[in-house]
């Protein structure tokens, strides 16, 4: 290249009009598009990563290097180094971890592009996206019997526990190392101790948490229960008018329902059926004196202990009974009343220490 001052009148050196230099190159102008963006959600919870693919293309045939910009509220928030041969397309996905709580519109930029043909192309929009506070973890509550009894099935509910920012997804319960699903579970412990009951609850968004409980399971052998006076001694025939004790040694604490029925008429899988017509809640812990009933007529009686509590006789766990006989019995030769102590004890009754 050269160049050349046109000769001036009078000029006295016109061999220092004209200059040559070096050759210079005339590239093509620089084209990049930004074509698309796709957000892979458009709401989030804080804390979780924004992931936005682009689709970007160079159109002039010679390579490209730039840093490709991630703006929410116009503010940078993630950069890529790009390198792009020419005239070719890529998908580049660009990421953030989400730190703020709210809602903006996202927009992908190129930074400024020397002699760019038309920059109106490397900067493109792509809508709202919604930031919402990070996710809560829930809430595991676990219902069911603090103590039972073994052989006995104990019922175990999930239905306290929620999520205080959506719903909960799963339950499931670890029991003695047996493993079970579902809001509501069953499980039978054939072996009196103590045992672990743990309740996991996850959510909607996959957070989890634990809720463990114990049970003690007691073995309803261990029982004692008989009939007696308010200072436990053993009664057997009484007269009217007396009242009437049950004596009672658990292993452990325990609640559960006494009846007085007609003796004779407790047969496995029969209705128990209260004479007094309101059968007695009693608690026990140990040795136990419980009032029970006076009765007014003659008759024999048997009180049953329903260690199952369903109101049905059951021999493996309510065949522990007493019976009481009430009979006046006026004995006129010796002028007084004769009164006679007859125990009858059940397959579990055993003697009262």
């Amino acid at each position: 290249m050269a160049a050349e001052v046109q000769p001036l009148a009078g000029e006295l050196d016109i061999l220092d009009n004209r200059m040559e230099g070096t050759s210079i190159t005339i590239e093509p102008a620089p084209e990049i598009a930004i074509e698309a963006i796709t957000p892979e959600a458009r709401i989030l919870k804080e804390g979780e990563t924004l992931r936005v693919q682009v689709k970007i293309r160079n159109r002039a045939p010679i390579q490209q290097v730039f840093d490709l910009e991630l703006l929410w509220k116009d503010q940078i928030i993630a950069t890529n180094k790009i390198n792009l041969a020419g005239r070719s397309m890529k998908i580049e996905v660009i990421s953030w971890i989400t730190d703020v709580v709210g809602e903006g519109r996202i927009r992908v930029r190129t930074s400024p592009i020397p002699y760019e043909a038309n920059p109106l192309d490397n900067d493109l929009a792509a809508g709202l996206i919604t930031i919402m506070p990070p996710n809560v973890p829930p809430e595991a509550r676990a219902s069911g019997p603090a103590i039972s009894l073994s052989g006995l099935t104990a019922t175990f509910n999930a239905s306290g526990s929620m999520d205080p920012d959506g719903e909960l997804a799963g339950y499931s319960w670890d029991i003695d190392g047996e493993v079970s699903t579902g809001m509501i579970v069953q499980h039978a412990f054939m072996t009196p101790g103590t045992y672990q009951v743990n309740l996991t609850v996850t959510d909607d968004d996959g957070k989890s948490s634990s809720n463990l409980t114990l049970i003690e399971i007691l073995d309803p052998a261990a029982f004692l229960f008989w009939a007696s006076d308010e200072r436990g001694g053993m009664i057997g025939e009484i007269s009217p008018g007396v009242k009437v004790y049950a004596s009672t040694i658990s292993p452990g604490p325990y609640n559960c329902t006494l009846y007085v029925i007609t003796s004779g008429t407790a047969s496995p899988g029969f209705e128990l059926i209260d004479v007094t017509g309101d059968p007695l809640n009693i608690g026990m812990d140990g040795t136990t004196i419980t009032p029970v009933w006076t009765p007014i007529s003659d008759g024999i009686y048997d009180m049953v202990l329903d260690l199952d509590q369903n109101g049905i006789f059951s021999p493996e766990y309510d065949e522990i009974h007493a019976s009481v006989k009430v009979v006046n019995q006026a004995i006129s030769f010796i002028g007084f009343t004769l009164v006679t102590i007859i125990l009858h004890r059940g397959r579990l009754g055993g003697d009262p220490p």
